[in-house]
């Protein structure tokens, strides 16, 4: 019998496995980061270009808790890697993607900050 720890596990890891080909199909920039423990950076980045990455918090399940995943992970561990390379904290955007049970990777959900999406549609309309 496997434990429900190491089966959610599992799916994490096939999630953010499928996030990194999903992105990869696009032909975006992508890397799955390592785990680094209370310094963790991430589980993929996505480099926009030269100067801006997205760093990706996956989640894959059930109970689905966005605010805190993306208070208590993604933005400390964007941070962290920012911090690691030397990076603008304003050049590493943290987004939280989460997989509901049962459906395609097509329709997960993304988190960010408002301010952060404005930012992001200053950039798309005024380069």
């Amino acid at each position: 019998m496997v434990s429900t720890g190491a089966a959610n596990r599992r799916r994490g890891s096939q999630y953010e496995t499928d996030l990194v080909d999903y992105f990869r199909k696009r032909k975006w920039d992508t890397e799955r980061m390592r785990l680094s423990g209370n310094l963790d950076e991430g589980d993929i980045v996505v480099r926009l270009d030269q100067d801006h990455r997205l760093v990706v918090e996956a989640k894959s399940g059930k109970n689905i808790r966005p605010r805190f995943w993306f208070e208590e992970e993604a933005v400390p561990e964007a941070k962290n890697y920012a911090k690691r390379r030397s990076l603008l904290t304003e050049e590493v955007i943290p987004i939280l993607a989460m997989k509901t049970h049962g459906k395609s990777i097509g329709k997960s959900l993304v988190t960010i900050d408002l301010d952060t999406f404005s930012y992001l549609l200053e950039r798309s309309y005024h380069g």
